[in-house]
C-alpha cells in the first residue's frame, strides 16, 4: 500500500461507494483497516453517478482486447458494447472472454471482470462497466428500433469515429467527416435545443477495427441511425491507440 501507519488509503466497493480517507494500522492480529462509515460504501450507485460515456468497440485481436479492458474502465466508460464488423476476423470471437461454448468461459468472465476492476483501482472509481456483445452488427444497426431502444435519441449523443481520407471518401459518395475540434457540440443536438441540454446527455462512441469501419456501407448505416461521424485525422490508428485517445 506504500503508506505509513495511520496513513490514508482509498477504498471502494464495486458498483457502490468509495472513501478516499480510509486509514490503516498494524495490530497484534495483523493489518487493520478503518474504512469509515459503511453505509456510504455499500449503497449501490445511482445511474447518475455512473460514467456518461459508453463505448461501442469492434472486437480487436484477443490480446489487444485483454490490454484494453483496464484502459476502458479507468477512462470512465459506463457500458461497453463489443461488436462485429466486416473487418473483424471471426476467429477473434473464440476468446474465452466472449465465447459461451469455450471450456474456460466462466473463468474468462471472471478474468474480464478482474481486468475491468484493475482499471477502476487505478482511477479510484467504483462503477464497473457493463459488457454486451453484438456479434452481428449488421442485423443490429439495420434495425432502427433496436438502435433506438439501446440509444434513444432523447438521451444520447451518438458518434462514430473513422479515419479521414477526403479524396477517396468523396469518390465513393461518403460525406465529409469533420475533425473532432471542428465540431460544435450544439450541432449534435436537434435544432433549437439549448446548450444546457448537453449536460444531461449520454454519449456513445463507435470505434472500428484497426483499419476503420467498412466504407461506405458500415459508416453510412451508422449515419442513417443518427450517429455523427468525426475523425482524429488521416492516420489509421490501432484500436489500442485510438480508444484511450478518444476516451480522453
Amino acid at each position: 500500500l506504500k503508506t505509513d501507519v495511520g496513513g490514508e488509503v482509498r477504498v471502494g466497493v464495486v458498483d457502490c461507494g468509495g472513501n478516499d480517507g480510509a486509514t490503516i494500522r498494524w495490530t497484534d492480529s495483523g493489518l487493520e483497516f478503518n474504512m469509515g462509515p459503511m453505509n456510504h460504501l455499500i449503497i449501490p450507485l445511482n445511474e447518475t453517478d455512473r460514467p456518461k460515456v459508453d463505448l461501442m468497440l469492434a472486437m480487436p485481436r484477443p490480446r489487444v482486447f485483454d490490454r484494453l479492458l483496464p484502459v476502458i474502465s479507468q477512462s470512465g466508460v459506463g457500458k461497453l458494447f463489443v461488436v462485429g464488423s466486416a473487418k473483424v476476423n471471426t476467429s477473434y470471437w473464440s476468446t474465452h472472454y466472449l465465447n459461451p461454448k469455450h471450456v474456460k468461459y466462466q473463468s474468462g468472465l471472471k478474468e474480464m471482470r478482474e481486468k475491468l476492476k484493475e482499471g477502476l483501482t487505478q482511477s479510484g472509481d467504483t462503477a464497473l462497466p457493463t459488457v454486451r456483445t453484438i456479434r452481428h452488427l449488421d442485423c443490429f444497426i439495420k434495425n432502427s428500433q433496436s438502435v433506438e431502444n439501446e440509444f434513444p435519441d432523447d438521451k444520447y449523443i451518438k458518434l462514430i469515429a473513422h479515419p479521414s481520407r477526403p479524396k477517396h471518401q468523396l469518390s465513393i459518395g461518403m460525406p465529409h467527416i469533420p475533425r473532432l475540434f471542428e465540431m460544435d457540440p450544439l450541432d449534435l443536438l436537434p435544432p433549437g435545443t439549448p446548450r444546457s441540454a448537453l449536460a444531461s446527455k449520454r454519449i456513445i462512441i463507435a470505434v472500428g477495427p484497426d483499419g476503420g469501419w467498412e466504407e461506405p456501407e458500415e459508416v453510412q448505416r451508422f449515419i442513417d441511425r443518427g450517429f455523427k461521424p468525426f475523425t482524429l485525422g488521416e492516420r489509421v490508428l490501432h484500436s489500442e491507440v485510438a480508444v484511450p485517445v478518444l476516451l480522453a
